[in-house]
Parts: structure tokens; C-alpha cells; sequence
């Protein structure tokens, strides 16, 4: 990788700690979850894990995404594969 895109993944590494916040609050708050700014996160989540190579949290961030934008029910269970996701990358490289 080239020194600005590995800053960038170290970035993209930072905010998954605070995505992970922002996703466990929504599971505790289900009014996080119909906030606007929550859908915007998620979003742009799905897109850029999947830019920096963890497919995974790149699925279950479009599940959600899928799931908001639908408006469907129950979200508590995508919500939930979506954290085990980011805190498995947190463990992995210490963000």
C-alpha cells in the first residue's frame, strides 16, 4: 500500500472504535437508530470497509443500511452481527 492510502486505513481502523460506540448505542437506544446522521454512518461504513479489505463488516453494514433505508423490523439482530464485526476488528488491530 502507498503511504496515503495505509494513513487512510489507519484512519478508517480509528473510526471503527467509534463505530462500534455509535452501534452498540443504537442497540441500547432505538432512537439513535432513526436518526439520520446514524443511516449516514452506516452508509459510509458499508462502502469503506469494503475499500480497506474487511468484507465482512463491509456485508454487515449493508444489511443494516438495506434494513434502514427499508424501514424494516427487527434490526436488533443485523445491528448485532454488525458490532461483533467491528469489535473483532478492534481486537485485531488494536483500535
Amino acid at each position: 500500500m502507498t503511504d496515503g492510502l495505509e494513513a487512510l486505513r489507519a484512519r478508517f481502523l480509528a473510526q471503527c472504535a467509534e463505530d462500534l460506540r455509535l452501534v452498540a448505542h443504537a442497540i441500547a437506544d432505538a432512537e439513535t437508530v432513526e436518526a439520520p446522521l446514524f443511516a449516514q454512518r452506516i452508509h459510509r461504513l458499508a462502502g469503506a470497509a469494503g475499500i480497506f479489505g474487511f468484507a465482512v463488516v463491509s456485508d454487515r453494514a449493508r444489511v443494516v443500511d438495506d434494513r434502514l433505508t427499508a424501514k424494516a423490523k427487527p434490526l436488533l439482530e443485523s445491528l448485532e452481527a454488525l458490532a461483533a464485526a467491528l469489535a473483532e476488528i478492534a481486537r485485531a488491530h488494536g483500535a
